[in-house]
């Protein structure tokens, strides 16, 4: 019988994990079960917005890039991005696809918006907010691979030098080296597990979340 749990020692770092796979930066009165994707989900780029207008080929382009650029990094190598096909339907609730779709934020200023459940997760992306887009294009690459991140199961760490901060001006950023350190953790554990490192008993239904960007 092997013993598979979380080695304390080497570049662990408890509070971060905390923070990035349990919510605690947000939420430290609620420590959250780790929610995860167990699957390559296939992410489909909608071409028009939400009041039917063409979505422009250079900010499509970007997006596009940014989705098949974080690959793997998430998941620690486990899996990576299925596909990413595009056009004007809507997957939202279809179990194994990510829906990314075009919405005016600028109301809250906002460039992104994650709903995250059980199947068939929404990323809203808002090319209207003053200051999401750059080089040309009307989203960053780093609000994609932000928004990614959340529907691969990661939370904010308020920390400038990670990609799931939150807010930042930044055009294109990658995950950290503690992100993708702390994810591969993750990745080698089921759904569910509690903190500090507890495995369910049997199958758990993770409440969905919505996090801005």
């Amino acid at each position: 019988m092997s013993l598979d749990a979380i080695a304390l020692g080497g570049g662990f770092d408890l509070e971060f994990y905390r923070k990035f796979v349990r919510n605690s930066f947000d939420t430290p009165n609620a420590i959250q079960p780790l929610r995860r994707l167990t699957h390559a989900p296939l992410v489909y780029v909608r071409t028009v917005d939400d009041t039917g207008q063409p979505i422009d080929a250079v900010t499509l382009r970007t997006t596009i890039d940014a989705v098949w650029s974080i690959g793997s990094m998430w998941t620690g190598g486990a899996f990576g991005i299925a596909d990413v096909p595009r056009g004007t339907e809507d997957h939202a609730g279809e179990a194994g696809w990510l829906t990314i779709r075009w919405t005016n934020l600028s109301a809250d200023n906002h460039c992104g918006l994650a709903d995250i459940g059980q199947d068939g997760g929404v990323i809203q992306l808002s090319r209207e907010t003053i200051g999401c887009g750059c080089n040309g294009s009307k989203m960053r690459p780093r609000t994609v691979r932000h928004e990614l991140g959340h529907a691969f199961g990661f939370w904010h760490t308020g920390d400038v030098n990670d990609l799931m901060v939150g807010a930042s001006s930044q055009c294109d950023q990658f995950p950290s080296g503690r992100e993708l350190y702390h994810a591969a953790i993750a990745y080698r554990r089921p759904a569910g597990n509690a903190d500090p490192d507890i495995d369910p008993a049997g199958a758990v239904n993770l409440a969905p979340g919505r996090i801005v960007e």
